[in-house]
């Protein structure tokens, strides 16, 4: 496994550290371990930091893989793959905190499943697809709306006066749809092909 791939698998194990500083410690465990306190206390900003820093990897190993031409087919699969677990790991933890509606999360989460499934059939035609140029942009804006929307929360609460979260998350969800539909149009042969 090259180290692009290596970083790809990185940002795919920091999914569960993710969540496990951005949910609340349950209190039936804070009473047998009572030292986990210190998550309910710090855990959001430190959840934010393995956002940003695990959302940043995406762009790392990529750059790897061009520039030391180590493009592969697992890495083609994996990235796209490890940026949606990420999202939707967000997506669900924003929900649990009722910071987020559920059904814009079901949009987002949906419109990813769908896309993993279409690969998926794809990779059964002896097709590999790559994330196109618009998946990228749909990515940057969910990363944007996630990052101000996990700053928004208390006792954060950064932009608690301004709902800039609210309208990058509108960004986001639009940019999701129409880029669900713009790819999967792009590569209507995939779904021919079943149909045949």
């Amino acid at each position: 496994m090259n180290l692009a791939n290596k970083i790809t698998m990185l940002r795919i194990g920091l999914v569960p550290i993710f969540l496990l500083f951005a949910l609340p410690v349950p209190q039936i465990l804070l009473t047998f371990f009572p030292s986990l306190g210190f998550i309910n206390q710090y855990g959001l900003v430190i959840s934010i930091i393995i956002f940003i820093l695990a959302a940043c990897s995406d762009k790392v190993d990529g750059y790897i893989a061009r520039k030391r031409n180590e493009v592969t087919n697992l890495g083609i699969f994996l990235d796209p793959l490890a940026d949606k677990l990420l999202v939707a790991a967000a997506l669900i933890c924003l929900v649990e905190k009722s910071e987020l509606s559920t059904w814009i999360a079901m949009i987002i989460i949906g419109r990813e499943f769908i896309i993993t499934s279409f690969r998926i059939v794809a990779i059964g035609q002896g097709k590999i697809m790559a994330a196109d140029r618009l998946g990228k942009y749909k990515l940057v804006a969910q990363v944007i709306a996630i990052v101000l929307a996990l700053t928004a929360i208390e006792p954060i609460g950064l932009l608690s006066d301004f709902p800039l979260h609210n309208i990058f998350m509108c960004i986001a969800v639009l940019l999701t749809i129409y880029s669900g539909i713009h790819y999967m149009y792009k590569n209507r042969s995939v779904l021919e092909g079943v149909v045949r």
